[in-house]
């Protein structure tokens, strides 16, 4: 049971994942995006990381989804998850 616990936190959140959780948060500023905008718009910004073998970017979106996965949409709005050098949806 702990071993696939472990396996189920390892996991990086989607992009469908972190759409869906700022989607459902009223406070968090979307630019107006739907969250189908929202997802086309991370996996573009996804794919242009892989494209450009830029695995410090790639992990730095990484951290954004999981952190916008797991904190609470308070704290989302407090700006916890923001990366200002990323381009993020």
């Amino acid at each position: 049971m702990l071993v696939l616990l472990s396996l189920l936190t390892a996991c990086d959140a989607t992009c469908a994942q972190a759409c869906k959780k700022l989607d459902r948060c009223e406070a968090v500023g979307t630019s107006g995006q739907t969250r189908d905008q929202c997802e086309e718009t991370c996996q573009e910004v996804d794919n242009l990381y892989d494209r450009w073998e830029d695995e410090d970017l790639q992990d730095r979106l990484d951290a954004a989804r999981n952190c916008v996965r797991d904190e609470t949409c308070a704290a989302i709005a407090d700006g916890v998850c923001y990366d200002e050098e990323l381009y993020t949806w």
